[in-house]
């Protein structure tokens, strides 16, 4: 059946609704700027959540930790780059700017700062970044200092963070540095409540390979978390 055109009358329409688009829009609705944001919704269920400024120049291999002296660097060897003819102000402004409308929103991000932040890429790698999720801003200085970790991932993709554990292991991650708890939000709460997890002696596999894994269940709840 087709669908009846509809016509918009906007001052600025944004194409992409990712998160480069959502913070067009946000910009540009701070600014009274009558907007339209076109797109489909699910790339944003898809982004990590990682606010990139600069994290590696062309001309070296290695990581950038001074985005902002990375900056200075650019304009000068790239003075055509986007970013080379935006005033450092202006972006300083523009992370501020949308960090704050997040907040607002309830979902707190770490502060941009002078220097870049080390992030968990989806598939177990680091990367430099300039604001993450406040919620996940403790896990690369706690892999850091070797404190072990238990990993609940969202009911809806229990797998992934099953293949991030395997890539973490298999990348040489010690034994036992980090657990997998599956389960309802209801029934995590309840395991922090009780404050504590208790061995199980059962030994299962975990659906994404072959090697058997230790599991491990909160006390009186059905939740289950594997750890190697």
């Amino acid at each position: 059946m087709p669908e009846e055109t509809r016509h918009f009358t906007t001052q600025l329409a944004v194409i992409g609704s990712g998160i480069a688009g959502f913070a067009a829009s946000i910009f540009a609705l701070n600014r009274h700027i009558t907007t339209a944001q076109i797109g489909n919704t699910g790339a944003v269920a898809y982004t990590t959540g990682y606010l990139d400024l600069l994290g590696k120049l062309d001309e070296t291999a290695e990581s950038v930790t001074d985005p902002w002296q990375a900056l200075k660097i650019l304009r000068t060897t790239q003075p055509k780059h986007p970013l080379s003819r935006i005033d450092e102000a202006d972006i300083h402004q523009g992370f501020a700017e949308f960090t704050a409308f997040l907040a607002a929103e309830g979902i707190a991000y770490s502060t941009p700062g002078k220097t870049n932040l080390t992030a968990l890429s989806p598939i177990g790698t680091l990367k430099q970044t300039l604001c993450v999720p406040a919620t996940m801003a403790a896990g690369p200085p706690a892999f850091a200092a070797g404190n072990a970790v238990i990993l609940k991932p969202s009911s809806f993709t229990p797998l992934t963070a099953c293949l991030l554990a395997e890539v973490l292991l298999d990348a040489g991650m010690p034994k036992g540095f980090l657990g997998v708890l599956h389960g309802s939000a209801e029934v995590v709460q309840a395991l922090q409540a009780e404050g504590e997890l208790v061995a199980s002696p059962m030994r299962r596999r975990c659906s994404s390979c072959s090697r058997p894994r230790r599991w491990m269940r909160g006390r009186g709840s059905s939740s289950w978390a594997w750890g190697h």
